[in-house]
């Protein structure tokens, strides 16, 4: 099918859903490389690239088709255990994805190649020699199938479209397909319109030839000049015309034959295909061995041709001489439970709504108030359920995927690796993490600088890593995970780490810090001169680094967002740098717990309450200078509120009992001692303004109602500082 203006729409969409397939393949291979025995992974690699082909193909898409076609081949035998996955054909294998998002990107831009280029043949052949043999042709199936098969990836909210026709038009192509596709050749068809347009139709003893003529007509002119709507008219018309003419006649085959063309026809005009010579040769499939019955030619050698059916229609040239590319409009990806969810609560809401009204009338008619304002408080406790959930949907249907902002980085490491002499592989996990889409698109720009940083300085050349006793092939390492008040990524690698002699002596020639400030300076200090703007401790110029610039703007942008970067390093061990950054601002409702400490209120995350107790005071005593305390036959720390937050201590009796809260992180736990417990509390939670002072143990602000305020604890914080300073 010729990529013009109407079928480009389609084409985008099945480029963004092939792009979002490839982003696990990296991964899935790599588990099938160190557990070959388990299949599901390689089997997970052979489907996607399957219906890639298969739909790539559908769309015409050809060059894309042969490429995916080849690396199924080799997938086809990996999943069969003909091959062995070598560490050098995993490599091959996954340039081989790289090449294919390229080509995708491409197609989507309305470029979409006809042939294979030299740069990817010569990657194909480089797969074929490491795959230890000739591949076997997979066996090919249906294109629609792989259709469908990428609609229900898509799923329904995101191809309305593509799933309401590509059902009904699988007993129409399917023979279609099983025939062309066969084999990569153009497809060759017994008889061709063409051969019916001088040779006379005889039923009940009349030529019908004219009245066949407009069917004709429709593919003779398509395959010669392209594709117009007329044709469809006339074709529909005559169709229609034959076929009451043939059942008066009593000629029921031909009638059923023309209505059936008729109805594909008609279907393939309201999908959202773009009706080529290709297209419309489904149609013809069903047509002339009906035609071929009635054929009384002038002679007596009235054999059928075959002829070759072209492979390209003219649609292609229009489609290249269009000087635009298709619009991309901006989408958030919902997941259908979540869209289902949320308008469950719309409709929850607006039930709560008619009970209120309905309270109100029947407020007004009696004298009996007691049971009413008991059920005006039912109905205003819901409400205030219903409102929650319902504001807590609307922010998730704003979080996405992390993964959608990870998968460019595998591919760009090993570009910018290749073109600088370096193998490296990419690891990737966290991708399940969900934050807001704005967030994702803020984080692009500081993670490309720092992951292109990483491939330059980091991770050495391959003579050099075997030199140290390493693998040849270098590590890169990226890690998402998320909680309520920030999110975290880590870039690890196992290079050579920052070397701080080199830092400090660059920095010294920079005029950046002096000689006796760089001679006292420990590692872990210089090694935070990476950030110094105009600093770099690369030995040449080049397109890559050597300016001075990267790491200071890197960790200017993520300041700008109230962020911070951490840096850890060790000589030929590698390197770690941890993002951290609130999540964000947003105003949010949480349960929570009503605490008062030092005559100030402050609310603690029910998410992170594991258990209220009083403790006596022999349930507390010093382990090696630290505070704990015995709760349930278990050693907590335990620490009084007030201290963490620099607040006056209690000044109550040292006998009477503490109140006290265990709470827990990913982090680890914690009892904290504080002077009251006030009871539950659900809360509108607002972040605290960048402009007001506040500690990192605070991570928002409570309305109480009536003009009062609550701090809201940030309980992973204060484990963190906790465990930090033990």
């Amino acid at each position: 099918m010729a990529a013009n203006t109407e079928s480009q729409e389609m084409i985008v969409e099945f480029v963004d859903e092939a792009q979002l397939s490839l982003q696990d393949l990296p991964n899935q291979l790599e588990l099938h490389r160190l557990q070959p025995e388990v299949t599901d992974p390689i089997n997970a690699v052979f489907r996607a690239i399957h219906s890639m082909k298969g739909c790539a193909g559908f769309l015409g898409l050809t060059a894309i088709k042969l490429f995916a076609h080849s690396l199924e081949n080799t997938l086809d035998e990996l999943r069969k255990g003909k091959l062995l996955l070598t560490a050098d054909l995993q490599r091959a294998i996954v340039d081989g994805f790289d090449v294919l998002d390229a080509m995708l990107t491409a197609a989507g831009d309305g470029a979409s190649a006809q042939e294979l280029s030299s740069a990817e043949q010569e990657l194909l052949t480089r797969i074929e020699k490491l795959s230890e043999g000739t591949p076997s042709t997979a066996d090919e199936s249906a294109l629609l199938d792989e259709l469908l098969e990428l609609a229900d990836a898509m799923g329904r909210e995101a191809a309305p479209g593509l799933n309401q026709w590509a059902d009904k038009l699988r007993d129409l192509v399917l023979p279609h397909v099983e025939q062309t596709e066969a084999s990569d050749a153009p497809a060759v068809k017994s008889r061709t319109p063409q051969s019916f347009a001088s040779v006379a139709l005889m039923c009940h003893g009349e030529d019908i030839a004219a009245r066949v003529k407009p069917l004709l007509d429709l593919f003779i002119t398509t395959e010669q000049q392209g594709y117009d709507k007329a044709l469809s008219v006339a074709f529909l018309d005559a169709a229609q015309s034959l076929s009451a003419w043939a059942n008066e006649q009593g000629e029921s085959s031909l009638a059923a034959m023309l209505d059936k063309a008729r109805a594909d026809l008609q279907l393939l005009v309201n999908s959202p295909l773009t009706l080529d010579a290709m297209t419309v040769s489904i149609v013809w499939d069903g047509m002339w061995k009906e035609l071929a019955q009635l054929e009384q030619t002038t002679n007596s050698n009235g054999a059928a041709k075959s002829e070759a059916k072209p492979t390209e229609s003219a649609n292609t040239e229009s489609a290249a001489n269009d000087n635009g590319h298709a619009n991309k409009a901006k989408y958030v990806r919902v997941r259908e439970d979540k869209l289902d969810e949320f308008l469950n609560q719309v409709s929850s809401l607006f039930i709560t709504g008619e009970l209120l009204k309905d309270l109100q009338s029947r407020l007004r008619a009696t004298n009996q108030l007691t049971d009413l304002v008991e059920e005006m408080r039912q109905i205003n406790r819901a409400l205030s359920d219903q409102s929650t959930q319902l504001q807590q949907g609307v922010v998730a249907l704003r979080r996405v995927s992390i993964a959608g902002l990870f998968s460019k980085f595998p591919k760009m490491a090993r570009s910018l690796g290749s073109q600088l002499g370096k193998k490296i592989d990419v690891h990737l996990s966290g991708e399940e993490v969900e934050i807001e889409k704005s967030l994702v698109e803020d984080l692009d720009a500081p993670l490309t600088h720092m992951i292109r940083n990483v491939v330059d300085h980091g991770i050495e050349l391959p003579e050099d890593r075997v030199a140290r006793g390493v693998s040849e092939v270098g590590n890169l390492w990226l890690h998402a995970e998320a909680n309520r008040n920030d999110i975290r990524i880590t870039i690890r690698d196992d290079g050579r780490g920052i070397q701080a002699d080199k830092v400090k002596k660059k920095a010294v020639e920079r005029g950046i810090i002096t000689q006796a400030q760089a001679d006292a300076m420990p590692h872990e200090q210089a090694v935070e001169l990476i950030f110094a703007a105009g600093l770099s401790t690369a030995e040449k110029l080049s397109e890559v680094s050597g300016r001075g610039v990267g790491m200071d703007v890197v960790r200017t942008k993520i300041q700008e967002y109230g962020g911070k970067i951490l840096v850890q390093s060790t000589p030929n061990v590698g390197s770690t740098f941890t993002l951290v950054i609130p999540v964000r601002k947003t105003i949010v409702v949480i349960d929570g717990l009503m605490l008062q400490q030092s005559g100030q209120q402050f609310v603690l995350p029910f998410e992170h309450l594991e258990e209220i107790v009083e403790l006596a005071p022999h349930a507390l005593h010093s382990v090696q200078g630290v505070k704990v305390a015995t709760v349930r036959d278990k050693t907590i720390t335990a620490v009084p509120l007030s201290q963490i937050l620099k607040l006056p201590p209690r000044t109550t009796s040292a006998t009477e009992p503490w109140p006290a809260v265990v709470v827990s992180s990913k982090e680890g736990r914690l009892c904290l001692l504080v002077d009251h417990i006030v009871g539950h509390r659900q809360v509108v939670v607002s972040q605290i303004p960048d402009h007001v002072a506040h500690e990192d143990n605070v991570t928002g602000v409570a309305q109480l109602g009536g003009g009062r305020l609550a701090l809201v604890l940030s309980v992973p914080e204060m484990v963190r500082q906790m465990q930090k300073g033990r």
